[in-house]
């Protein structure tokens, strides 16, 4: 099982990598 603050930090890397590709 994932930890929580974990899970969240892979949640905002995801989301940055989303915004970056949405701006390009």
């Amino acid at each position: 099982q994932m930890a929580p603050t974990k899970q969240a930090k892979v949640m905002k890397e995801f989301q940055k990598e989303s915004a970056q590709m949405d701006m390009t």
